[in-house]
C-alpha cells in the first residue's frame, strides 16, 4: 500500500515536472522565434 502511494506520488511529481519543462521549452521557442 505505501509503495503504491509513493509510486503515484512520484509519478505525479514526474509528470507535473515534464509538463513544466515541456511548456517552459515551448515558452522559449515563442520567444526565440
Amino acid at each position: 500500500m505505501l509503495m503504491r502511494y509513493v509510486g503515484y506520488l512520484a509519478t505525479c511529481r514526474l509528470q507535473s515536472l515534464l509538463s513544466w519543462t515541456i511548456n517552459e521549452s515551448r515558452l522559449a521557442n515563442v520567444l526565440l522565434s
